[in-house]
């Protein structure tokens, strides 16, 4: 029942998108957008009903629909660089893509988000390597937090790092959260080595100011704007 539930908001359109910019920390561009999946009709957040849905074998059918409505979405901002989707299940995703860029996607507007809850097997990883090679960059989320540590990083060749906001809020005055940042901030600008780096969670001006002195590329947040649906 509850899994007909959930078919019948994604086949009905229950569900919608909100997009959170992503901005250079230097001059507050908007250089990029976070695509997230909401439930309009329903009490339920996203942190309950994904796991909900993650559990009932149902992310392959969410891949599909956010894919689909991204690619649409897109076509009405051509002036978007590009937009990031979230990844917990690779079931059916190179299909999906390989669709929407058969009907004019570019594929480097497309960013894939791997997330915490996605396993990364050798499977896995060839996949994702197959993607990044056909031209969407990878984006590891929550960097800091659960598995998506170092171990992530040695296994999978990413373009950007995210540094997950329980170490970003507050940062300016806070030594130990300051330690963390610097320590991913230097694996990302490391010698031979150029990966953006990602602060998500910024909410003052003071916090943006520490993270663009430290070096962070880019930031996600409160102060440069909340997830929103897609206007015009």
């Amino acid at each position: 029942m509850l899994r007909q539930l959930y078919l019948d908001a994604l086949h009905g359109d229950g569900f919608a998108l909100h997009y959170q910019p992503i901005c250079n920390l230097s001059t507050g561009r908007r250089v990029g957008w976070e695509a997230l999946l909401r439930w309009p009709g329903s009490q339920l957040g996203p942190a309950e009903f994904l796991p909900q849905m993650q559990a009932l074998g149902l992310m392959p059918e969410v891949n599909r629909w956010v894919i689909n409505r991204v690619a649409k979405d897109l076509d009405r901002v051509p002036w978007w660089e590009w937009v990031a989707i979230n990844i917990s299940d690779l079931a059916g995703l190179p299909e999906q893509i390989a669709a929407v860029a058969a009907a004019g996607l570019p594929r480097e507007r497309l960013r894939l988000e791997v997330v915490e809850s996605l396993a990364l097997d050798g499977e896995a990883i060839a996949t994702l390597i197959q993607l990044r090679g056909e031209g969407h960059a990878l984006e590891m989320d929550d960097f800091g937090t659960g598995w998506s540590g170092l171990d992530r990083l040695l296994a999978l060749p990413v373009d950007a790092l995210k540094v997950d906001l329980r170490f970003v809020q507050g940062v300016a005055g806070d030594p130990l959260k300051q330690a963390i940042c610097r320590a991913a901030i230097s694996l990302c600008h490391g010698k031979d080595i150029r990966i953006e780096c990602i602060a998500e969670g910024i909410e003052c001006a003071k916090d943006r100011g520490w993270l663009l002195q430290a070096g962070c590329d880019l930031g996600q947040g409160a102060l440069f704007g909340m997830p929103g649906p897609l206007q015009g």
